[in-house]
């Protein structure tokens, strides 16, 4: 009993104490719960607002993200409008984003945040690092992965919305660009700035690009992304390029995430700024060597690049009528004021930045032609896959029982008689 009793007085010991400890501890939470008249308010939206030279509010940011994420995989326009900060350049970016979603067919839509610079601006403004996943389905073999930014900001209200997205240091795939005209066929992928008749215009070119480079290389499951976005602003910032490295540069195939692997899927981008004054045949030419490129697999090839390019023109202009002073003209031009070259084209003669990029093309579907002549077509498709792999021409060369000596010197006649012609 005593026994008992003595549990039963610790029992009130322990009571007693824990109460007094919880009035303790409530009349010290009471210290700074209460105000001038005794209540207690919860903060309001505008007392959580982000203030200059503060941490940016980066749980609220996920949350947006989350949030944002959600709204792309179902294609929901006005659910990502609503994360926008009202009246900024995001409102419209956001919705046109989800519609362009939908349409093409995204999926695999990944968005997360990385990182941010730390400090909020006067206005509450921070740029945080977001990574970014896609794939177009039915297109693409593996989703896309790139690094982005989304600009986050305090509303009226106090909560964070995005305020803009993408920046001019950062890849913005073109899909996040803005708004985009869609076209989807089992073939082709169209996503458009521009109106109904860009659209248009771009799908004729496209299915026609298909229908040329099926007659040449066969086997090929055409699967063809043509990406056109405002300007060639837009194009730099698709690539993560510096400006005017793409100044003449009517159109590139290369993965939307820069990558060169052998997952990675090609898509056609377009410079509008140079492709727009290009009359209709010089337009189908350019799709048409971009879309041999997708088909040849040309961005993860280890062939020369004059191997690369020469076949791409060498099907865009198989079957074409054009005369020699339209298609050979700049090189014919070269060689008569410089001279023949003394060797193959190298790397550096197809930087966008060279000064005769437009002959080294030329020199290159020439070279091709020479192959092409030579070796037979389907021989010349053989060298140029078994190339792609890291065989060198000129082994490829001895094995089919000429030189990379002979190459060269039938190359030079034929631009020396071109010269003469042209001229």
């Amino acid at each position: 009993m005593r026994f008992a009793r003595a549990e039963s007085a610790r029992g009130r010991v322990g009571w007693w104490f824990t109460a007094a400890a919880l009035l303790v501890v409530l009349v010290l939470l009471g210290l700074h719960l209460t105000r001038a008249d005794d209540t207690y308010r919860v903060p309001s939206g505008a007392d959580r607002s982000t203030q200059a030279g503060e941490q940016p509010r980066r749980a609220d940011a996920l949350r947006v993200v989350a949030e944002l994420r959600a709204a792309l995989r179902s294609g929901d326009a006005p659910r990502a409008q609503a994360l926008a900060v009202p009246g900024s350049a995001a409102e419209g970016t956001l919705a046109a984003m989800a519609r362009t979603a939908r349409a093409a067919q995204l999926d695999r839509i990944t968005l997360r945040y990385l990182d941010d610079d730390g400090v909020a601006s006067d206005e509450g403004e921070w740029k945080a690092t977001v990574a970014v996943g896609w794939r177009y389905r039915g297109f693409d073999r593996a989703p896309a992965n790139t690094e982005t930014a989304l600009t986050f900001a305090p509303r009226t209200d106090g909560s964070i919305g995005v305020a803009a997205v993408g920046a001019d240091d950062v890849r913005v795939p073109v899909w996040m660009s803005g708004p985009l005209r869609v076209r989807r066929t089992d073939e082709v992928l169209l996503l458009v700035s521009g109106g109904a008749d860009e659209v248009t215009r771009y799908e004729g070119l496209a299915d026609e690009a298909v229908v040329t480079v099926v007659r040449v290389v066969e086997g090929w499951d055409p699967r063809l992304v043509v990406e056109v976005p405002a300007d060639r602003a837009g194009l730099e910032r698709a690539l993560d390029a510096r400006p005017d490295d793409y100044e003449q540069i009517a159109a590139v195939t290369t993965s939307d995430d820069g990558t060169t692997t052998q997952t990675s899927s090609a898509h056609v981008l377009v410079n509008p700024e140079v492709m727009d004054p290009l009359g209709p045949v010089a337009q189908q030419v350019v799709v048409s060597h971009e879309a041999a490129h997708v088909a040849l697999d040309g961005p993860t090839s280890q062939a020369p690049t004059w191997l690369v390019e020469g076949i791409a023109d060498y099907v865009a202009l198989r079957d074409s009528t054009l005369p020699l002073s339209r298609t050979a003209a700049q090189v014919a031009a070269r060689v008569a004021a410089d001279g023949l070259p003394d060797a193959l084209p190298t790397q550096a003669d197809f930087d966008t930045a060279a000064p005769h990029l437009g002959a080294a093309y030329e020199g290159a579907w020439l070279l091709c032609t020479v192959l092409a002549d030579r070796l037979g077509e389907d021989e010349l498709l053989e060298l140029y896959v078994r190339a792609s792999d890291g065989v060198s021409v000129a082994r490829l060369l001895r094995g089919a029982g000429w030189s990379a000596d002979g190459l060269l010197d039938r190359w030079r006649t034929e631009l020396g008689q071109l010269a003469e012609t042209v001229s």
